[in-house]
């Protein structure tokens, strides 16, 4: 910061959002996470003596490279303009449908499509669009859906039936009980148990899968 400039140091630990009423001037904002810049915010970031983040951006896609006061040490995400951002890993079901007041949806990772008795003429009708890094749909669902996915989207075909376990898993046999054979896991996964693993019919994990040496 040079001599004589009335600075202040703003640091934010986890996740930070810049909207539109947001004012920065005199701030030099740190982030150690993750920020969000929602849709109208252009001259809310120039307001800002300057922006740090360790970390990931999320921004509409039309603020690219507009920021001289914006340094990134780590990864930059941009969503469309006009849409309504999801969690980074979003499953769609018919409430989703039902509740969707947007029609363009923003995922940066996971969206899954898993329940096979989803209200497809609904979600059709209703001109639903979705972009998502990775796109998890069940096998005979494909056919039905796939014009609602931006083409950049990686679509990862899983078998009917397939739930989905939205945190890290120990595979045991209570597990096979509560939600089948067939399994899908946004977290990392633990196999230690031969009789939960030998009526495992499919798995998909998106972290990291241990398995026990005598059961490799």
């Amino acid at each position: 910061i040079p001599d004589g400039e009335n600075i202040s140091i703003k640091s934010i630990n986890g996740k930070g959002e810049i909207g539109p009423g947001a004012d920065g001037t005199g701030v030099f904002l740190i982030v150690n996470g993750k920020l969000l810049i929602a849709e109208g915010s252009a001259e809310a970031v120039k307001s800002y003596y300057r922006i740090m983040v360790n970390g990931k951006v999320l921004m509409p896609k039309s603020m690219e490279d507009q920021f001289a006061n914006f340094q990134v040490n780590g990864k930059t995400d941009y969503y469309p303009d006009g849409a309504t951002i999801l969690k980074a890993d979003t499953e769609i079901d018919d409430l989703f449908i039902s509740r969707a007041a947007n029609t363009l949806y923003y995922c940066s990772g996971n969206i899954f499509f898993l329940d096979t008795g989803i209200d497809a003429e609904k979600l059709l009708s209703k001109g639903l669009k979705f972009t998502a890094k990775k796109v998890v749909i069940a096998e005979s669902l494909i056919g039905k859906l796939v014009s609602l996915f931006d083409e950049e989207a990686e679509i990862v075909k899983v078998p009917d039936g397939t739930k989905l376990i939205n945190d890290d898993l120990e595979l045991k046999p209570k597990t096979i009980r509560k939600y089948g054979t067939r399994i899908c896991v946004t977290g990392d996964v633990s196999i230690k148990d031969a009789e939960a693993l030998s009526s495992l019919e499919y798995l998909l994990a998106d972290g990291t899968v241990s398995v026990n040496k005598e059961l490799e």
